[in-house]
């Protein structure tokens, strides 16, 4: 469409995962028109979208006083966030990842109160068996999209940062004045911000490896 995105000179039309599909556009127009390509390309292939579960989302713009878009006659929402392939997105504030941060911080420490919930069943939690249930439960929602949700604001990662600490004293038996580096000297496990900076490198090296037609090789 002549109103695609360019990533570094090639067109981006849209991004595929399973079953969910990103519209993009520069343009309300070319937007609509988008719409208009899913439609047939639906009926083509013997295939229909759910309208019921789309969304606009209009960035570095407003959209209060414009009319609605349409896909199969059925008016699509405005929306400021939205959750796409696991990651929270929104369209306010100079961070788009702030909402993500905030869900996988609260997810992790609903995990953590839930964990030590049992301790009026089975009694304290052991070190080790601290160690595991921690990253069988709680590391997976902090470090959730770590490779694309990178650490560019200190108050974010701190609000992750917290939610790990807390955790560790718990199951050792730490209280606040304990030094911090406490926590991980005698687990074995890793600072947050580390963790999470490593598997955004991982990550970068396997971009990098990928041939030059990769949308992802191309950013």
């Amino acid at each position: 469409d002549p109103d695609d995105l360019r990533l570094d000179g090639s067109p981006v039309s849209h991004l595929e995962h399973a079953d969910d599909m990103a519209l993009l556009s520069t343009s309300r127009q070319g937007l609509q028109r988008k719409f208009r390509y899913l439609e047939k390309w639906a009926a083509i292939n013997f295939m229909e979208s759910n309208p019921q579960k789309c969304n606009v989302m209009v960035f570095g713009t407003s959209h209060k006083h414009e009319d609605p878009f349409e896909l199969y006659n059925i008016k699509i929402p405005f929306t400021e966030s939205y959750k796409y392939v696991g990651v929270l997105i929104q369209s306010k504030g100079k961070n788009l990842f702030k909402q993500h941060y905030e869900n996988k911080s609260q997810a992790a420490r609903v995990a953590t109160m839930a964990a030590f919930s049992l301790n009026s069943v089975v009694g304290p939690i052991d070190p080790l068996s601290g160690r595991k249930i921690y990253l069988a439960q709680i590391d997976p929602h902090l470090t959730a999209s770590c490779d694309v949700c990178l650490d560019t604001e200190h108050t974010h990662l701190r609000r992750l940062e917290r939610v790990q600490e807390t955790f560790i004293r718990r199951f050792m038996g730490l209280g606040d004045k304990a030094l911090t580096a406490l926590l991980f000297t005698e687990t074995g496990l890793w600072p947050l911000a580390y963790r999470r900076l490593t598997l955004a490198v991982r990550f970068l090296q396997y971009i990098v490896t990928l041939p030059d037609t990769h949308l992802a090789k191309k950013a």
